[in-house]
């Protein structure tokens, strides 16, 4: 059994970065981004896109009201 740990597996992003990323929300109708590069205020890291993803699921079913 071989255990790798990897220092440099999260990278550290530069002041002012977030404002790079775009937002969940699109101006086209119905297309929304998720991932690591999607603003969330999290590192991109698979982490990072997995709590995105919760969280545009989220925002997609708040704008879309079930009746």
């Amino acid at each position: 059994t071989w255990v790798v740990r990897e220092k440099r597996a999260t990278f550290q992003a530069a002041a002012g970065c977030e404002a790079h990323r775009p937002s969940m929300r699109t101006a086209l109708t119905g297309l929304w981004l998720a991932g690591d590069h999607v603003q969330n205020g999290l590192p991109s890291t698979l982490e990072g896109a997995v709590i995105n993803g919760l969280q545009c699921a989220r925002a997609i079913l708040a704008s879309h009201p079930v009746t």
